[in-house]
């Protein structure tokens, strides 16, 4: 399950407005594959997208507590699940490593305790 979860503009780091929508809704919205059973966000964009190309980069953070993807064993976490993401980002405190992973894994440490 996911919470805490916010959107932001990667070029300006503001976070934008976005509201979870159900797949009918998505289709409707102009994503065309979109499964009804599913559920989408639908994200406020900061500018325009030119037609003729051209992007908006955002980041996507969540949170994610899923007790069966992860356990403690000799003293370490062992996630045993993929996040379904290749982009996913680990966000570890201070004093933890990584020793090794089915997937390369990309990680930042978190310099207080207060920004956890």
């Amino acid at each position: 399950m996911a919470t805490d979860e916010r959107v932001r503009d990667r070029l300006s780091g503001k976070l934008l407005d976005f509201s979870v929508v159900g797949g009918r809704e998505a289709k409707a919205s102009g994503l065309a594959d979109a499964d009804p059973d599913e559920r989408y966000i639908a994200v406020q964009l900061p500018r325009p997208v030119p037609a003729d190309g051209g992007e908006v980069r955002l980041l996507i953070e969540k949170t994610y507590q899923d007790p069966k993807s992860y356990l403690v064993e000799a003293e370490q976490v062992v996630f045993t699940r993929s996040s379904g993401s290749s982009a996913t980002r680990w966000c570890c405190p201070r004093a933890t490593s990584s020793s090794r992973a089915t997937f390369p894994p990309r990680s930042r440490r978190r310099t207080t305790a207060a920004s956890w």
